[in-house]
């Protein structure tokens, strides 16, 4: 993804790395806290492909773009499937889950 903007999966600001993502950031450890059928490893690289900007939604409602562990490879996925050779649930579909749902909360739910 030469020439692109990074931006965070929260509130779409380009990711720097400031200080001013700390609310975004805390919005996703609290969604990712409660995500169903996920293992502490699958929950901790999930965590990382968002951190590494490495998941970006697609075009398509509920589709996004996941990197592979190794970069190579970009995999479909959402919530319930995705195109990586693991199963669902896989750190890619969690990825998802804890992006949209903390994209989605963000301005609605206080933090706290």
């Amino acid at each position: 993804m030469t020439g692109v903007t990074t931006r965070c999966l929260v509130c779409q600001e380009p990711a720097d790395g400031s200080a001013r993502h700390d609310r975004c950031a805390a919005r996703i450890r609290q969604v990712a806290a409660v995500l169903p059928r996920v293992s502490p490893e699958q929950l901790d690289k999930a965590l990382q492909l968002i951190a590494d900007g490495a998941i970006v939604p697609g075009e398509a409602r509920g589709v996004w773009h996941v990197l592979s562990s190794d970069g190579a490879v970009t995999y479909p996925a959402g919530a319930t499937f995705c195109g990586c050779p693991s199963q669902v649930p896989c750190y890619h579909s969690a990825a998802v889950i804890i992006a949209a749902a903390a994209a989605a909360t963000l301005a609605s739910v206080p933090l706290g």
